[in-house]
């Protein structure tokens, strides 16, 4: 995979992660979809450090889309262990 196509990918998942596309989802379908989000961001974002950590674009976004995914996929984690309480 060379630097563009990952930096498009890149660029795609961040959008997809904002999360425009969840705001009126139902519950399963919410869960599904920041689920993917994060575990989209993980991959992508983990996948960009290791092999383009020197090519700064493609490094700041491949950080900022795993730290989002860390970040969601902590947040809902905690949701669904407090969804029964």
């Amino acid at each position: 995979m060379n630097k563009n196509w990952l930096m498009s990918l890149l660029v795609i998942v961040f959008i997809y992660q904002l999360g425009f596309f969840a705001v009126h989802l139902p519950s399963f379908l919410h869960y599904l979809y920041w689920g993917s989000a994060s575990i989209l961001g993980l991959v992508i974002g983990f996948y960009s450090l290791k092999n383009f950590y020197k090519k700064l674009p493609v490094a700041v976004l491949g950080k900022l889309t795993f730290l989002i995914g860390g970040f969601t996929s902590s947040l809902l984690l905690l949701e669904l262990a407090t969804l029964n309480m």
